[in-house]
């Protein structure tokens, strides 16, 4: 299933009983396994995709807005620069799903399990993070100002790269964000741990 993928057509691949229209205008329900699935540039906007099973499947660059993802088994799937403002992921199990350069905005990830998922490049910002796990993942790159961050288990994460800012809230167990190549704006200090820094003035900027 190659090039832009139709909700009509995916709803004839899955076979009857598979899916259902659901009320909204191209809003389609899929509650069938579309294991490796090839959905790379689909138009799934508004999708009810609860629980489904879309385990290494193909989604990269495909649009996803609004789509309802919840307790969805996504291990291994790939949502490289997909269009997923406004999405439903809080309970997915996603550990080791590729979603590098996605615009997170207003996408639901509480209770997501995302370990050793790779995010690189991706911005978190106006994420809703509440409980997510995201242990061993790899955040480089990612947009983490003014993200809250408290009730996220990011241990073992790479964070090389990141962005952050004052606004920035860290969970406790995590320690000094600086000392893991996270740069910090408002301070005066940009960390990058390849070059081997150290030891900064972590002091506020005046």
């Amino acid at each position: 299933m190659r090039g832009v993928l139709s909700l009509g057509v995916l709803m004839f691949a899955l076979g009857c009983g598979a899916s259902e229209p659901v009320a909204g205008e191209g809003a389609l329900s899929v509650h069938a396994s579309m294991r490796g699935f090839d959905l790379r540039k689909a138009d799934l906007r508004d999708a009810d995709l609860r629980h489904a099973d879309l385990r290494a499947a193909r989604l990269d660059k495909a649009q996803l807005e609004r789509a309802d993802l919840r307790d969805a088994q996504l291990g291994e799937t790939k949502f490289d620069h997909a269009t997923i403002v406004g999405a439903k992921l809080s309970r997915a199990h996603a550990d080791g799903a590729s979603l590098r350069w996605l615009d997170l905005r207003e996408v639901d990830l509480s209770e997501t399990e995302l370990r050793g998922a790779d995010l690189r490049g991706s911005s978190f910002q106006g994420t809703l993070l509440e409980g997510t796990l995201l242990d061993g993942a790899d955040l480089r790159g990612v947009d983490l100002r003014g993200v809250d961050l408290r009730r996220v288990s990011i241990v073992g994460a790479d964070l090389r790269g990141a962005k952050a800012d004052a606004a920035t809230q860290w969970p406790a167990s995590m320690g000094k964000p600086w000392m893991l190549g996270v740069k910090v704006e408002g301070q005066r200090f940009e960390i990058d741990l390849e070059r081997g820094v150290a030891e900064v003035d972590a002091s506020p900027s005046p």
